[in-house]
């Protein structure tokens, strides 16, 4: 940990471009060539382009150069609008599990309806209990009524697909598979927060949210719950 905060702390103090989790390694020579070595740099060269430049392709390009324009001037940038489903019930779900999600081992559930929110909490102790845990998941979205459910990242995907591909509970698998939103996907080219990457903490710090608990994480959700 000291060595990461360490390596940390001189990219930061240096401005280094590999900050932003979207700029990889290999891509870093192509920007130096331009003589950009910074994100302070790089931020001065974002060109924002005409919509009917990009309009016929299914979706614009990613723009570094306005990720770091919005660290530079702590602001938010939109690039373009989100279409959000207007349905009766959003559902907003969290997986926590190994790290190639075939294990899930808790399913944080959030349910607004109109002006009530409801949070569930499904845990799984042991691997052969994890089929129990996404059985309930299943029951409470068959409860519900016009529901759109939203989820974060790939990881979550990944395990909807494993777990509900082959689901005979059709209401359900339309949900999931229809009815669902990837928002780290709506936002990746639409929206640029002020942060180096577009991970949930990260941007849930930016935005005012912190854990309760300096030392809460995943691994220590699962010792709190031990005790």
């Amino acid at each position: 940990p000291k060595t990461i905060t360490t390596e940390n702390g001189k990219k930061i103090e240096k401005d280094d471009l590999s900050l932003l989790s979207s700029i990889r390694e290999r891509e870093k020579p192509r920007f130096e060539k331009k003589g950009i070595f910074t994100v302070n740099q790089l931020s001065y060269t974002f060109k924002p382009r005409k919509k009917n430049e990009w309009v016929k392709q299914k979706e614009h390009p990613f723009h570094h150069s306005l990720q770091a324009l919005a660290i530079r001037e702590k602001k938010v940038y939109i690039y373009d609008e989100i279409k959000i489903p207007n349905t009766k019930t959003k559902v907003f779900v969290d997986l926590e599990g190994n790290s190639d999600g075939s294990f899930i081992y808790l399913i944080g559930v959030l349910v607004k309806d109109e002006n009530k929110e409801k949070f569930y909490s499904f845990w799984a102790d042991y691997k052969e209990n994890e089929k129990d845990i996404f059985k309930k998941f299943a029951e409470l979205l068959g409860e519900l009524e016009e529901v759109s459910l939203f989820y974060y990242g790939r990881y979550d995907k990944k395990v909807f697909k494993r777990i509900f591909s082959s689901s005979r509970n059709k209401k359900v698998k339309e949900i999931v598979i229809n009815n669902s939103i990837d928002i780290l996907k709506s936002i990746r080219r639409n929206i640029y927060f002020p942060t180096y990457s577009n991970s949930l903490k990260e941007i849930g710090r930016f935005l005012g949210y912190n854990w309760s608990n300096k030392d809460s994480s995943g691994l220590q959700s699962i010792v709190w719950r031990w005790k």
